[in-house]
This record gives C-alpha cells, sequence and structure tokens, in this order.
C-alpha cells in the first residue's frame, strides 16, 4: 500500500447523497477513504432496497480501486432513541427498555436480529452497544441509551449484545469510552467532565469497558475530559488515557474509533479540525469518524467532501514531514485491514433483493419487538392500573413531531370514540400552536400527551401545566426519559414511561392506558 491509501484507510466519512454519487467516488479514489458512516438527513435511508443499492453501489466503486480495499459501512443503530434505519426496518426497543424486562437474553436476540437486517443492505459496523452507565438521571447525552445506572447490569446485558452481534458476524463497537454515563452537558455542544476518583471511576465508569474489552473489535473514544486520568486533554486527545488505560491496563489491541471529530465539545479543544485530526490520530486513534453535524449548534456545522479532502491532505503532510511516523501509521493501518479480514469484508459479494425480504422487518423480529416492550412496560411499578374508557371518549392526543413517524405506527389515532392529533414542529410548541391545542383541548373529554424530553424543554412543560386549569383528565406517555414524568406528576393524572420512543414501546403503552392484555 502507498501513503495516501494508508491514510485514507484510518478516515470514516459521510457524503450527501442516496446513491453514491460523484462526491462518493471522489471520496474513494482521491482520498482511499476506509469507510463511510450513514445518517438520514444525508442518505436517505427511505427503504431497505435503496440503502442496498448504495451500499453495493460504493463497495463496486472501492473495488475498481487500483488496490481494492472493502469499505467499512457503519450506522448507529441502537434502538429506541437512536436508530437511523426506521423506514421498512424492525426498531428494537432501546437499551433501558430492554434492561427493564430483566432478561438479559433480549440483548443478544436484538443484537442479532438488528445486525442481520443492517448485513441485508450491506452494513457491516454497527456503532453500538452503548456501555456508558447512567448514574445521573439529568445526563443530556446517554440517559436511556444506557442499559442501566448499575455498571454490572450494563456489562451482563452489553455483553449479550456483544454475543448477538457475534453471531451474526457484523463489527461492533464499544462506546463511549472512558464513559459518559456522568455528566450535566452535551458534547455535541461542550466539552463534559467527569470529576470524580480513579476508584471511583474504576468501580463505574470504567467497569464495563476492563470487563468487555477482551470481546470487543472497536472502541469508541468520548469527547470529554476525566482529569483523574489526565488533568489537560479529553480522552479523545489522551495518549495516557488510550495508549495506559485502555491498551496497557485493559490489554486492548483492537481498533480504536473517534466519536465525530466535528462535535463542538472536541472542537473547543483545537484550534481547526485539521490538527484535531492529527492529535486524535497522534494520540492513539485508529479510525477518525469524519462524518456528522453539529447537531446542536444553529449554523448546523458539518464537513463537505472538499473539507475531508483538505483534512486528508493535512495528515498525509503530517506523515510526510516525519510528525506521524510511518511506523504508527502501519500499526493503525494493521488493525483496520485485520478486523476487515476477521469479518470477511475482502471476500465481498453485493447484497441482493431477496435478502431484504428473507431477513429484514420479519414476522418474529415484529414478535421479538412487541415482546420486549412489552414485557418491560408491565414491568414498570408506575404504570396506571385503572385504565380509563378511551373508546367512550373524544381523545385529544399531542405529540412533538419528531415522534410522529413512530406514532403513526401506533394505534393512537383511533384509541378515542372519537381521536384528533397534533404535531408540535418543535420540542417546545411556540405561542400560536398552543393556543391551536387549546381549542382541540376545549373539544377533548380527555388528553394524551406524549412528551420528549420535557425535563429540558419549559415551553413543553408550561404547556402541560396550562391544561392542568382545565380539569380534564391527562395522561402523560413520557416517549424517551422518565424524567419528564418526575417534573410533571403532580400535574397529570397518569404516568408512563416508555424508555423508548420506538412504535413498539408506545403501542404497549396505548394497550396499558386501554385495558389490553398482550400475549407475552
Amino acid at each position: 500500500m502507498t501513503i495516501e491509501e494508508k491514510v485514507g484507510q484510518i478516515l470514516m466519512v459521510h457524503f450527501h447523497g442516496e446513491q453514491a454519487n460523484n462526491d462518493a467516488k471522489i471520496l474513494i479514489s482521491q482520498a482511499h477513504v476506509g469507510g463511510f458512516i450513514y445518517f438520514n438527513w444525508s442518505n436517505g435511508l427511505n427503504t431497505p432496497q435503496q440503502v442496498q443499492n448504495l451500499s453495493n453501489e460504493l463497495q463496486e466503486i472501492a473495488n475498481r480501486n487500483l488496490n481494492p480495499i472493502p469499505l467499512l459501512i457503519a450506522v448507529d443503530q441502537e434502538g429506541g432513541v437512536v436508530a437511523r434505519l426506521k423506514q421498512g426496518f424492525t426498531v428494537f426497543p432501546g437499551n433501558s427498555a430492554i434492561a427493564r424486562t430483566n432478561i438479559p437474553s433480549f440483548a443478544e436476540k436484538c443484537a442479532y436480529a438488528t445486525s442481520i437486517e443492517l448485513k441485508a443492505v450491506g452494513i457491516n459496523m454497527i456503532l453500538g452497544p452503548v456501555v456508558d452507565v447512567n448514574v445521573n438521571p439529568l445526563n443530556p447525552i446517554i440517559g436511556v441509551r444506557s442499559f442501566s445506572n448499575s455498571p454490572e447490569t450494563v456489562t451482563i446485558f452489553a455483553k449479550e449484545a456483544l454475543k448477538g452481534y457475534e453471531r451474526a458476524r457484523i463489527i461492533s463497537v464499544l462506546k463511549h469510552f472512558p464513559g459518559h454515563g456522568d455528566v450535566t452537558l452535551d458534547s455535541h455542544a461542550d466539552l463534559p467532565i467527569v470529576d470524580k476518583s480513579l476508584k471511583k471511576l474504576n468501580e463505574t465508569e470504567l467497569y464495563p469497558f476492563a470487563s468487555l474489552s477482551k470481546y470487543a473489535n472497536a472502541i469508541m473514544t468520548a469527547h470529554l475530559l476525566v482529569p483523574a486520568l489526565d488533568p489537560f486533554r479529553c480522552a479523545t486527545l489522551s495518549k495516557y488515557i488510550i495508549e495506559n488505560i485502555l491498551r496497557k491496563n485493559f490489554n486492548y489491541n483492537g481498533v480504536v474509533i473517534t466519536d465525530s471529530l466535528v462535535m463542538k465539545g472536541f472542537l473547543t479543544n483545537c484550534p481547526n479540525i485539521e490538527e484535531a485530526a492529527i492529535r486524535a490520530f497522534e494520540a492513539g486513534s485508529d479510525l477518525l469518524i469524519l462524518g456528522g453535524k453539529q447537531l446542536l449548534d444553529e449554523d448546523r456545522f458539518e464537513l463537505t467532501t472538499k473539507d475531508t479532502l483538505r483534512i486528508y491532505h493535512h495528515l498525509l503532510e503530517a506523515v510526510y514531514s516525519g510528525r506521524i511516523s510511518e511506523q504508527r501509521l502501519n500499526a493503525s493501518v494493521n488493525r483496520i485491514l485485520s478486523m476487515k479480514q476477521k469479518y470477511n469484508l475482502f471476500n465481498y459479494s453485493p447484497s441482493k433483493s431477496q435478502d431484504i425480504e428473507s431477513n429484514i422487518n420479519t414476522d418474529s423480529h415484529k414478535k421479538l419487538a412487541r415482546e420486549i416492550a412489552n414485557l418491560s412496560l408491565n414491568n414498570d411499578a408506575n404504570n396506571c392500573t385503572h385504565p380509563q374508557k378511551f373508546n367512550e371518549m373524544r381523545v385529544a392526543v399531542f405529540a412533538p413531531k419528531l415522534t410522529e413517524y413512530e406514532i403513526n405506527h401506533t394505534n393512537i389515532s383511533r384509541i378515542g370514540k372519537e381521536t384528533k392529533t397534533m404535531f408540535f414542529e418543535q420540542l417546545n410548541p411556540t405561542e400560536i400552536e398552543c393556543a391551536i391545542a387549546h381549542k382541540l383541548v376545549n373539544w377533548a373529554e380527555t388528553i394524551i400527551v406524549c412528551t420528549y424530553n420535557a425535563w429540558k424543554n419549559d415551553r413543553q412543560v408550561q404547556f402541560i401545566k396550562s391544561l392542568k386549569t382545565l380539569n380534564k383528565p391527562i395522561t402523560i406517555i413520557a416517549l424517551r426519559d422518565p424524567q419528564d414524568g418526575k417534573v410533571l406528576q403532580n400535574d397529570v393524572n397518569f404516568v408512563i414511561s416508555t424508555l423508548s420512543p420506538d412504535s413498539y414501546s408506545i403501542q404497549s403503552a396505548i394497550d396499558i392506558l386501554t385495558g389490553v392484555t398482550n400475549a407475552f
């Protein structure tokens, strides 16, 4: 391999296009990139067939390079809150909901089924499982993405998930090292700090990584500062954290992959993205994610293909100048190629339409998702035990538009004698939306509000509190963090927390409200 090809292998990038367009061709042929990461907002992901065609086209372009090396094609498909592939796919309940069943084998079954669906559309890497321990209930970035606030529970369920990914022969990624579970800031917006003793870190944040690193193919670094490990550099830029803690102490020899380098909390440490990429590699990461955008930033900054090429050339120059030694570069490239070889990526053959028909959104997968959702919800001691007779009442349903796809895949629109549904454009309803909503409430006899992060979106809370004066029954279905229920429990009649905004969990909540007995 040439130096140019080696540098390309350490990059995972994104581009805009539902097909392998000219940008994709440039990234593969000129930057020799090692992989792509898919997003809904950049790659469509609107049908299994579209995703499969995209994956096949990308691999075929890579296969035409003078030195053909298969691409890593990755996606965040954790289930629940984070699921890039929705339309036509099975979206399973998220990690907290799975753990609430108290049956670890469900994690293995979900991981296996998810992997089978991903592989059917040419995706060979899943960015999961999440092994952060969610010890802070006000955590703005992890929350229900975590299995638990107990490191032992996280480890037990994550180990089962790893078994499922391995059974399906897909590359999995433990994230986010050294642990995002006890933060109050979102690293998409700022640099979080985990300020606790080394003893506490070993007992909590580091516990799952220490226990599971021997089973891991890849581990993703977190953009956070942990003073007890390195008082000056965030984990992604800390050679001590990566080389001493992860590789030496945990005896980890696999691939280290960064979280997205465009996240604002990370870039505050570096003068520019080019220098950030070089420093992250110098710190010990093997694979740099340049995909994604600053989701919490007003200008939604993201890298263009031109930007990616510029970063690629800066990395090349760092090798040519000796700042990055070729020996160091070879070590990372060898890890990446060994991982690709281990998972048989070099024996590439395109996915076929029949793979979609036989493996995606199958009856068995849907049944598994329903079983987990039903058991998870029925294990929740906070569920109401005296359902209203919604079928005899006029029902007004409110929810943020973010959840429209999932809600429309339930029967909530038929829950009442008459049912009217309104979706707010954003998480915080506007004054005009609230005025329209109140007219709908005047018509209704009972109200259902599907909340989403209400605890950190004040106008969502204020809207619900404003309904209290109308003296009509109010039911809350908290679709994400149970913190919503804690904030609103004195203002409403019933609260159900699904721990997961997938359609199966929402439907299970509806069934509990209406007194439907499930077969699982």
